[in-house]
């Protein structure tokens, strides 16, 4: 039953190894040669994301996405169990000893330590579905948008060390901050190296980032002002 499960959870994936080799020898660099910071188109009206994104320009925008709080998974959850216990396994944790979301919802949120780190990754549509429920798609998105399946989830203790955040199915993504607060490091890969620089941004609950991963490879390192547990969530388009 184990095994029949197992090769279930491969179904759903559409990449089973991700090569850590892979290097683009003639990738155009010219994208991000000449970005030198993030910038914030909060309030510009008739923003296209794609033409941006595509073009590598990275860029931030404060939303109306509510806060996301622990006890907001927690109850939903609750609510959704059996929903989102199906892709309850795709955990990976750091300072901390559990099995599955359903036993980091179990805990309480104070008895985190500031160093936790947890990235859920979600790969089914009907677990997928759920978790929209609580980030909802930007509004500057075309309604025909198409988001990949594959999302991940992050919650960070204040003081959770720096991690590299993964490449998901698609090219452009974005990042919605739920609550608390984390910096963003966008490094250039090794391909761009030679031509661009490295950029940050601080990200601060319901603001939305938004990169080209072909152009820019994102590190996620611990704020400075809020103290509680920042909660995100990331999805890619194509």
């Amino acid at each position: 039953e184990c095994f029949d499960l197992a090769i279930l959870d491969l179904h759903d994936e559409s990449c089973l190894i991700e090569n850590p080799y892979f290097y683009l020898s003639d990738l155009d660099c010219s994208p991000c040669e000449n970005v030198y910071n993030v910038i914030d188109l909060t309030g510009v009206e008739g923003i296209n994301a794609y033409k941006k994104v595509f073009e590598g320009v990275p860029f931030i925008i404060k939303t109306n996405q509510p806060e996301v709080s622990f006890k907001d998974l927690q109850q939903l959850y609750k609510n959704y169990t059996a929903e989102l216990a199906s892709d309850s396994s795709r955990l990976q944790t750091r300072n901390l000893d559990v099995n599955s979301i359903k036993d980091v919802l179990s805990l309480d949120e104070h008895a985190l330590s500031p160093n936790v780190h947890i990235q859920w990754r979600v790969n089914k549509m009907a677990a997928a579905r759920i978790i929209r429920k609580v980030f909802s798609r930007p509004h500057f998105f075309l309604e025909r948008t198409g988001q990949a399946v594959e999302h991940f989830l992050h919650v960070d203790g204040a003081n959770a060390e720096p991690y590299s955040l993964p490449n998901p199915e698609c090219s452009y993504v974005f990042i919605i901050q739920g609550s608390g607060e984390r910096t963003i490091a966008l490094k250039p890969p090794r391909e761009c190296a030679k031509h661009c620089k490295a950029i940050s941004v601080h990200m601060e609950p319901a603001y939305v980032l938004l990169y080209n991963w072909w152009y820019w490879r994102p590190v996620s390192l611990p704020g400075s002002v809020y103290p509680n547990l920042s909660i995100s969530y990331m999805n890619s388009y194509c």
